[in-house]
């Protein structure tokens, strides 16, 4: 009978010990590790832009991100170079400071090229590649979605969205997203 009993409590401690060494797993899952996204449509896109001969429009982008960025700004394109931008809203705030404004002119200062649609379709094109690289990496810990809203006319995009985490535990920054908006697309 004792050793009934000594061998049940054994298996229980045995029990005891591989649950709680399983509660502190090295990995946090609260997504399905994997890369989502519908590359072959946004291919598609992309190269519908590209063999789009618009060199003149207007538009609004909309740009928000983790870690905190985000803005909106009309802009104008001449001849397939930023001709003027105006900042609409900056850190989510419409009533935009000097400091702010030279904060953001700065940014664009070696960067006004981001503001042309090709370079959202170039931003989106990398963080695929990216979220591969990264998957191939970590396989039983990253994950990646991209969301996107296509349409049949020039941009032919008007939203996508990249969201990514690695899903390690004690890994600081290991999460964030991009997220732009085009509005009010205008050609010339």
């Amino acid at each position: 009978m004792f050793m009934r009993k000594s061998g049940f409590v054994f298996i229980l401690c045995i029990l005891f010990v591989w649950a709680v060494s399983c509660v502190g797993e090295k990995y946090l899952r609260p997504y399905t590790p994997g890369v989502y996204c519908d590359e072959e449509a946004f291919n598609d896109h992309k190269n519908l832009w590209d063999g789009s001969s618009v060199k003149n429009y207007t538009y609004t982008l909309c740009y928000d991100s983790f870690p905190p960025q985000n803005y909106t700004v009309a802009v104008t394109v001449s001849d397939g170079s930023v001709s003027e931008w105006v900042l609409k809203k900056y850190s989510g705030k419409e009533e935009i400071t000097e400091e702010e404004k030279k904060e953001f002119e700065s940014f664009l200062e070696d960067n006004k090229d981001f503001l042309l649609i090709e370079s959202v379709y170039e931003l989106f094109s990398a963080c695929i590649s990216e979220a591969y690289n990264k998957y191939t990496e970590y396989s039983d810990c990253y994950y990646s979605s991209f969301d996107f809203s296509f349409s049949e006319e020039v941009p032919f995009i008007s939203y996508c969205k990249n969201t990514s985490l690695l899903m390690k535990e004690d890994v600081d920054g290991n999460g964030g997203y991009v997220e732009i908006q085009i509005k009010d697309f205008k050609p010339q």
